[in-house]
């Protein structure tokens, strides 16, 4: 992974946007804020995840859950990371997928698979390449700063959905096919938990839950959210049980 000053972000490069107000801006001070966090976090059930959902908003609200998620994923052995969002803009049937070589953090750039991108990016109008979605969508800016401090250093592809119909469920469904197994995927959403049955219900966002689980044949139970403060974030499991299975 490059490190390079913020100044020197090119315009190849997509600048972070929420830094400084999400976030710590300083690669220090950001550290130091992601280490208390960790620390102060109830480490919860280890849990052998396959996916994550993990959430949206500053490091005080959704540091936490974010940071629990991402110790419970296989991280070192994954390919690349694909990071999936609905636009908070006005809809439309389109998948978005970055016109950028990388995203900035404060620990460095994170590469974008441009080969695979481009490639997916050939096969239908619905997908297409832009900046503008991603320059008006700061969701991905911490989830990226976080990987990047667990030494995180594969490529990643941050993904919008324009909308939640079943057409681009359609399209997002042959776009894991051709991912998966070696992405491992993330989903940007904020959720709540279901008093009556346990389950998770994401708000906005339940078409992205459903495209995993329709993906893996999995039932909606193979969610696992760890309990508070950890209750922002949900991780698939790789196996249906009624308690989350041990991690190794």
């Amino acid at each position: 992974m490059k490190d390079y000053p913020l100044s020197a972000a090119t315009e190849d490069i997509r600048p972070l946007l929420s830094a400084g107000h999400f976030f710590p801006r300083e690669k220090e001070e950001l550290s130091a804020r992601l280490a208390e966090t960790a620390a102060g976090a109830h480490p919860g059930k280890p849990v052998k995840g396959r996916a994550a959902l993990v959430p949206q908003g500053a490091l005080n609200y959704s540091g936490s859950g974010l940071l629990w998620a991402l110790q419970q994923l296989p991280l070192s052995s994954a390919r690349a990371i694909v990071i999936m969002a609905k636009v908070h803009r006005e809809n439309e049937e389109t998948i978005w997928f970055p016109d950028y070589s990388g995203f900035h953090t404060p620990f460095g750039i994170l590469p974008v698979d441009r080969d695979t991108l481009d490639s997916i990016s050939e096969t239908g109008n619905i997908f297409r390449l832009g900046r503008i979605p991603f320059e008006e969508e700061p969701c991905f800016d911490l989830i990226l700063s976080a990987l990047a401090s667990f030494n995180y250093t594969a490529p990643v592809l941050p993904v919008l959905f324009g909308s939640a119909t079943d057409s681009l469920l359609q399209s997002g469904l042959y776009m894991l096919e051709e991912l998966l197994p070696e992405y491992l995927p993330l989903v940007s959403a904020n959720f709540v938990k279901k008093p009556e049955s346990g389950m998770i219900q994401a708000q906005g966002e339940d078409f992205l839950l459903k495209l995993l689980e329709t993906h893996f044949h999995a039932p909606p139970d193979r969610w696992y959210h760890g309990e508070s403060p950890q209750y922002c974030a949900a991780l698939w499991q790789a196996s249906q049980s009624k308690s989350p299975e041990k991690a190794e």
